[in-house]
């Protein structure tokens, strides 16, 4: 079936300084994607207020929709951090983050549908106390009071995005709270369901969930692209669902002969000794939806097309690290190219995530769609941010520089010469 191209728009204009937010400006195409950042200038800012100020933002710029809604976080030292560094370094322990709301933009489907405006609602998992911790209820469990919820009281609208939110976590704290913008990582994170969603006429909607592992083949574990040709081989033998999202979610390693991971459980608590070390698989999970046929029938959403596919994004790297660290790109510039990526391909998405990972320890030699990795205990890590996206088809690789072939452990000499990266400050830098 032949498919058609939206009209292209203009990157988002600035958005007022009242909100304190950043957006990313594409300056070299017009725009068939774009982000925005939500982020909360002080503690006393939660979750809410975010999805409110999105709200606002899509009133006033009612061509763009959110195709995709993630939670995010970035490393603070206070205040609004600077969301335009893609490199960071996490201590060992007491490092500070903040939660913000990122929206994936694209041009809106239908602009006769007014503009689009955003809800969300969490499930947490019920905490029992124990004889040395607190026990969380498991992910079935969870997902199935998920689900009774949207039985007993249907959303009024269309589910954009599932995922799962580890939430950093205390025992002093009590219940886990999961509209606060600012927490500390002291090891302890639990899992939470998030579910955004586009407000409009009831949709009768129910959620539904696969994971897939990966295997190790001679000491190596499957790569992220291996996960997702498997979940695409998966999703094209279910003709009545419609893929919500994808994301990778790092699972805690067992200490066996098997090495097994349990993606049923809803708290990770990391080790912190020096000795020791926490390692992880990362798992693909896939979110999908339910819809009634009398609903699809009507319904404005895009049919999935497949194959399931995915592109990760590297920033590109401007020196070498040989005797300092590499410098990289401004996040700004890689979302740049990106989209330009994007509006030249005529790439059709499903979803979107952000994903920080180590640059120099914890399994970082197998690059970044490698699935296993651990914490350095007792000793600081520098992560880098990547960007990966969920996409309906098959598209080409975007250049070099970006892609996963360039990683090399950043201490080689960079890919592409400097002086080809457009630079210039931010256009709607309102932190």
């Amino acid at each position: 079936m032949a498919s058609h191209s939206p009209p292209p728009y203009d990157a988002p204009p600035p958005y007022d300084a009242l909100f304190s937010s950043y957006c990313y400006v594409v300056k070299k195409a017009k725009a068939q994607l774009s982000v925005i950042d939500f982020l909360p200038e002080d503690p006393d800012v939660r979750f809410p207020t975010l999805i409110g100020r999105a709200n606002e933002w899509l009133r006033m710029n009612s061509e763009w929709e959110a195709r995709a809604c993630e939670s995010i976080e970035f490393k603070s030292k206070g205040g609004i951090p600077s969301v335009q560094n893609v490199t960071f370094i996490e201590h060992n322990t007491g490092t500070t983050y903040v939660r913000g709301l990122r929206l994936w933009l694209v041009p809106r489907r239908d602009p006769h549908l007014g503009p689009q405006q955003l809800a969300y609602f969490d499930t947490v998992p019920s905490q029992t106390p124990g004889f040395l911790t607190v026990q969380f209820d498991r992910f079935d469990k969870v997902m199935a009071q998920l689900n009774n919820k949207l039985t007993q009281n249907p959303l009024n609208g269309l589910i954009i995005t599932v995922e799962t939110q580890p939430m950093k976590y205390s025992t002093t704290q009590g219940l886990v709270d999961p509209d606060r913008s600012y927490f500390t990582d002291f090891g302890f994170s639990v899992f939470v369901i998030r579910v955004f969603y586009e407000i409009g006429p009831p949709a009768f909607e129910s959620v539904g969930v696969i994971d897939f592992f990966p295997k190790s083949r001679d000491g190596v574990y499957d790569f992220i692209p291996d996960l997702v040709e498997l979940a695409s081989k998966w999703t094209i033998q279910q003709p009545n669902i419609r893929v919500s999202n994808v994301q990778t979610v790092g699972m805690k390693m067992k200490y066996d002969q098997h090495n097994r991971v349990d993606d049923t459980k809803m708290a990770i608590r990391e080790s912190r000794c020096e000795k020791h070390k926490t390692c992880y698989l990362r798992i693909l999970r896939l979110f999908y939806v339910r819809t009634p046929e009398t609903v699809i029938a009507v319904t404005y959403m895009s049919p999935f097309q497949g194959p399931l596919s995915c592109k990760t994004f590297l920033p590109v790297q401007l020196t070498s690290g040989n005797f300092s660290k590499s410098e990289f790109e401004t996040a700004q510039q890689m979302l740049t190219r990106i989209s330009e990526w994007v509006a030249e391909h005529n790439v059709r998405i499903l979803s979107a995530e952000t994903i920080p990972v180590r640059m120099y320890s914890g399994g970082a030699k197998y690059g970044p769609e490698s699935t296993y990795f651990y914490n350095q205990s007792g000793a600081q890590e520098r992560f880098i941010t990547t960007i990966r996206l969920y996409l309906d088809g098959e598209y080409p690789d975007p250049h070099i520089s970006m892609c996963p072939i360039a990683y090399r452990g950043w201490a080689s000499e960079p890919v592409v010469d400097a002086s080809n990266i457009p630079s210039g400050p931010a256009e709607c830098s309102i932190a």
